[in-house]
């Protein structure tokens, strides 16, 4: 099957015509019709109806253009693979959610300004992370994980052909609270008690990768928040409590340090194997080895 005769399908259902996808693709009306019929006979079902108005897209044309146009793409993603690798000092993370983490890279940025370079920095779910690395919508991603989920997430790093590097470990999570929560009152929480208490955690968490190894049950006591705004001003404002990696104190809130457990986090550098950091991403990592045990404090 020759990929060029996806294009075509594809820009005459875009277009509507035979006759104006031919002017787009620089060939002859009479040269296109004929490269279709000769593709609909090899794939043994007609992909348009010709009438005097145009064309329509028959049933099994409809079934071909979405695996057309997805096969497409997929292609656009393999031709892009060199420039993914090329040298660029630009910082393009995928990092799972931490007030430690964006606090550390921005003391980065400050301290080592690269002037009208363009970085990007994108906070995101545990899983996603991985997956923004494997789809090249980023170059590294930085995720946490606990101690015992190491070798699941090991696993899922080496199937997609990625590097996992120890950056940070043996970091603590507290529980948040708010201020006006009686809970703030305390010194600490057992980890026995978690259960009894209303939860905010994020929804592009898996749930047995975060609350499941502090013993939560995923039960309806549990809200699913999106992203770290909304969870920090959901316990603000609530009896809510979560479980985070501390860091920068959001106002209004109090960590509880969790004791009677000994789960701690690894923080781990993801990127492809075939990958060579660029100047900028090995100061950056360098930096977050060296700031995150101080940042990650009660």
């Amino acid at each position: 099957m020759n990929l060029q005769y996806l294009a075509y399908v594809v820009e005459i259902y875009r277009c509507g015509s035979i006759n104006k996808a031919a002017q787009n693709l620089c060939m002859s009306q009479p040269n296109l019709s004929t490269v279709i019929r000769n593709f609909e006979s090899e794939l043994g079902f007609q992909i348009f109806m010709r009438k005097n108005s145009g064309i329509e897209i028959t049933p099994e044309g409809r079934m071909l253009l979405l695996s057309a146009e997805l096969i497409l793409s997929e292609v656009e993603k393999i031709k892009r693979i060199p420039n993914a690798f090329l040298e660029n000092r630009n910082l393009s993370v995928s990092c799972t959610y931490s007030s430690a983490l964006m606090q550390s890279f921005l003391d980065f940025k400050k301290n080592s300004p690269a002037g009208k370079i363009q970085d990007a920095f994108k906070e995101t779910g545990l899983i996603q992370t991985m997956r923004d690395v494997v789809e090249q919508k980023y170059r590294l991603s930085i995720m946490y994980c606990f101690n015992s989920m190491y070798s699941k997430h090991k696993i899922d790093a080496n199937k997609y052909n990625l590097k996992m590097e120890l950056i940070g470990k043996d970091i603590p999570v507290v529980a948040i609270v708010s201020r006006r929560n009686p809970l703030s009152k305390k010194k600490n929480i057992n980890i026995d008690e978690l259960q009894r208490f209303p939860f905010a955690t994020y929804e592009n968490f898996d749930f047995d990768d975060w609350l499941g190894p502090l013993g939560i049950q995923n039960s309806g006591n549990i809200l699913f928040v999106f992203d770290r705004g909304g969870l920090v001003d959901t316990v603000r404002n609530s009896n809510y409590i979560s479980i985070v990696i501390p860091g920068v104190l959001p106002n209004g809130c109090a960590y509880l340090p969790i004791v009677g457990t000994d789960l701690k986090l690894g923080v781990y550098l993801l990127s492809p194997k075939s990958y060579q950091l660029n100047l900028r991403e090995k100061q950056l990592i360098k930096h977050l080895k060296r700031s995150i045990q101080s940042m990650i404090k009660i």
